[in-house]
């Protein structure tokens, strides 16, 4: 009967249960492929018996590797982001990593960057790379970059190209979506688009412009409404006010997707 007088399992204490080598134990439980299955099962059925939990910390210290992605958003509670979770998480598991997420804050409306502190909290974990969807501020991104850990931004362009990007074709999809309206003989639209500071907004409005300059057709600031990618700003900017346009749109799904700085992958339009 084996009895423990304190409460951390070891893998000493699996050995000694499967009766094999300590070895043998650190084999099987890092995957080594040249270990038979008899001496496998013993030191598995060992494991459920005592409870055994590797330790995930001294693991990644001896290894340099965590297994594990980060992954900061602006926030959870939007379904594009939720979405990028989603995904993040499937790719993840199929390929035997886990994730750790973030979100920023909501100010005056709108989504917020992460700061350093947050960036410290993901890069703290030794996570085996970075997945971003949140602007950073310069100091933030000037320090991420002497950082050795992989970084791929997701839909919100750093300022400095030396990092990975992949997005939505925004510009080219507001200006597909725009030019469909003039086809069906409107003339007076509205836009709905989010801050302009931010990559989408700008890349929206950018397309939406271009898409009325290409119909020799006039900008009217008029109809032009900023508001936040939240629902209640879409609804707050959707009321169309007294002798406003004929058509009111809303770039929300994009399936024309570009490869930018060397990063790849389709990604879902922002809503």
């Amino acid at each position: 009967m084996f009895v423990r007088v304190h409460n951390t399992i070891t893998k000493k204490d699996v050995a000694r249960l499967a009766g094999v080598s300590h070895m043998t134990v650190s084999r099987v439980l890092s995957g080594y492929a040249h270990v038979s299955p008899e001496l496998r099962d013993k030191v598995q059925r060992a494991c459920t018996t005592l409870n055994y939990r590797r330790n995930t910390a001294a693991s990644t210290l001896r290894s340099r590797r965590s297994h594990a992605i980060g992954v900061a958003v602006p926030t959870f509670r939007h379904m594009f982001f939720a979405r990028l979770l989603n995904a993040v998480e499937e790719a993840c598991r199929a390929n035997g990593y886990h994730f750790v997420a973030t979100q920023g804050r909501l100010r005056d409306g709108q989504l917020s960057a992460l700061d350093w502190e947050d960036m410290s909290f993901l890069l703290g974990r030794q996570l085996d790379g970075l997945i971003i969807d949140v602007a950073l501020p310069p100091d933030a991104l000037a320090k991420l970059k002497a950082e050795r850990v992989p970084v791929v931004f997701v839909d919100c362009a750093p300022d400095d190209p030396a990092f990975n990007f992949v997005g939505t074709a925004d510009a080219d999809g507001m200006a597909e979506l725009t030019e469909h309206l003039i086809d069906l003989g409107h003339r007076d639209i509205a836009f709905l688009g989010g801050n302009p500071e931010i990559y989408t907004g700008s890349e929206r409005l950018r397309g939406f412009k271009r898409a009325l300059a290409r119909r020799n057709l006039k900008v009217n600031k008029d109809l032009l409404r900023v508001t936040n990618f939240q629902m209640d700003g879409g609804h707050a900017g959707g009321p169309r006010p007294a002798g406003a346009g004929q058509a009111v749109h809303r770039f929300d799904r994009s399936q024309r997707l570009h490869r930018h700085r060397g990063a790849r992958g389709p990604v879902p339009a922002r809503g």
